[in-house]
């Protein structure tokens, strides 16, 4: 009788966790679309990029976009930044109900700020590199009204530099420079952020510093925030959704447990995951796959 029990009690167990992971894809399948592209193909040249590429980002999360170099990530923020038009397919914003290529570029600023991985160091300070996210929102040569004193200030203090406000960006350390960033995007006011590589020239504190922060602004704000990383013990640490993708095409997309443990990463990068347990969750680590393999 124990054992049927026990039996009994571990199917129940099952259909709950079943149950629960069900409700969460219906939650996630709900939730208004950011940004989506569908069937796009792009090229530089005659070399194409991408390839009937489709993504959904849906609104209010952390998005990570992880795969192999060139397979094409940097160029879907470019394309979702209206920085570049596909030769075919859509790139639609606002649940699709607004095409990126349809927008002025003032009006894609209110919708979409973006930080390219290299950005030049301006000879200005903390506080007015800030301002310069407030350019989508003034009359050309106007001065700064209340508005955007109170914007510019609310940015640097979620972005945690306000103390910093009156030092020039040449001086700050990398990870400082990428929250004054931050702050300059904040500012902005756009409902979803792009970010390509925000920590590719940071020390593993301050990368982890970094998506700490992005990821309470996605989360505090409401806002939505599309990430390119490389580093993918950080992707699956810290962003609520991972797309994966490889040769120019999306492999798949999901919650980062699932991303890691379902085979994309291993197809993509060629590595073998192992799952461990640690105090504050589960964890993974990365292996080369034996020749041959």
């Amino acid at each position: 009788m124990s054992g049927a029990v026990e039996a009994g009690a571990s199917a129940l167990a099952a259909d709950a966790r079943l149950f629960a992971a069900s409700s969460d894809e219906a939650r996630r399948i709900s939730l208004p679309y950011a940004l989506t592209m569908r069937d796009v193909d792009f090229a530089y040249g005659k070399a194409p990029v991408l390839k009937g590429f489709n993504l959904g980002v849906p609104s209010g999360i952390l998005m990570g976009i992880v795969g192999p170099n060139g397979s094409g990530k940097s160029t879907v923020l470019k394309l979702a930044a209206g920085l570049a038009a596909p030769a075919a397919g859509e790139v639609l914003l606002l649940d699709g109900s607004c095409a990126v290529g349809a927008l002025s570029a003032r009006e894609r600023a209110r919708q979409v700020s973006y930080l390219p991985q290299r950005m030049p160091l301006p000879n200005m300070t903390v506080e007015e590199l800030a301002l310069c996210g407030r350019h989508a929102h003034r009359r050309l040569l106007a001065p700064m009204d209340a508005r955007d004193v109170r914007a510019v200030h609310t940015a640097m203090d979620e972005a945690g530099v306000l103390n910093l406000k009156g030092r020039p960006v040449r001086e700050l350390s990398g990870g400082q420079r990428q929250r004054a960033y931050l702050a300059m995007l904040l500012s902005q006011d756009a409902r979803l952020m792009l970010l390509d590589e925000p920590t590719s020239a940071l020390d593993i504190g301050a990368a982890h510093e970094m998506l700490s922060l992005v990821r309470r602004v996605v989360r505090d704000g409401g806002r939505t925030a599309v990430a390119v990383l490389h580093d993918l013990d950080l992707a699956l640490r810290y962003c609520d959704e991972i797309a994966v993708m490889a040769q120019g095409r999306l492999m798949g997309q999901g919650a980062p447990s699932d991303v890691a443990e379902g085979g994309l990463l291993e197809e993509a990068f060629r590595i073998s995951v192992i799952r461990h347990s640690a105090p504050d969750g589960l964890c993974y680590t990365f292996h080369p796959r034996p020749a041959g393999a």
